[in-house]
C-alpha cells in the first residue's frame, strides 16, 4: 500500500487484504489492484577452512572408502554457528549452523540484506573473496564484525 496513484499502486496489506470497499450498482472501480514480488532465497555452507586459503577445497587426505560420497571430501563444517540476516539493523532470519547441511533463508523479500556469521571460539574469519565466488569466504565484515556486504 504504497504510492499516491490509486490506478498504479499496491492496495493490499502484507496478509494479501484490502481495506473493505463498497461498489454500487451500475459504478465501475479500477481502482483496486495487488502488487506482488517474487521472493528470493540466501544461503550457502559454514565451513573449517583447514589449509586457511579462503576457498572450500577438496580433501587431499579423505579415504578410498569416502571419495564417493562428496560430502565427506569438502572441508568440514562447524556446527553451532549463529548465523542472523539483516535487512538495515532488523533481523530477519536466524539459524544455528547444523555440520554438512545449507544455511538456507527462503522466502526472503527483495532488498538490501547482508549476512552476520558469530565466529566460535577458537575460530578466525578466513580470507575474503579469494577466486571463485561460489567457494570463496564473503565474509567482508562491512556491516560489522563477521558480516557480508549488501546483498540485494
Amino acid at each position: 500500500m504504497q504510492g499516491t496513484n490509486t490506478t498504479l499502486d499496491s492496495d493490499v496489506n502484507l496478509n494479501g487484504f484490502t481495506d473493505c470497499f463498497i461498489v454500487n450498482a451500475g459504478i465501475s472501480d479500477t481502482t483496486k489492484d495487488a502488487g506482488i514480488v517474487l521472493l528470493g532465497a540466501i544461503g550457502d555452507f559454514v565451513w573449517h577452512d583447514v589449509n586457511g586459503n579462503g576457498q572450500q577445497d577438496i580433501f587431499s587426505s579423505i579415504l578410498p572408502a569416502q571419495q564417493g560420497n562428496l560430502i565427506n571430501m569438502v572441508e568440514p563444517g562447524i556446527p553451532g554457528v549463529q548465523v542472523n540476516l539483516f535487512r538495515a539493523t532488523e533481523l530477519c532470519g536466524d539459524c544455528i549452523y547444523r555440520c554438512k547441511r545449507k544455511i538456507s533463508f527462503e522466502y526472503v523479500r527483495p532488498g538490501n540484506l547482508y549476512v552476520q556469521f558469530k565466529t566460535p571460539s577458537g575460530f578466525e574469519r578466513t580470507y575474503m573473496n579469494r577466486g571463485n565466488d561460489g567457494t570463496d569466504s564473503d565474509m567482508d565484515g562491512a556491516n560489522g564484525p563477521g558480516t557480508t556486504s549488501l546483498i540485494f
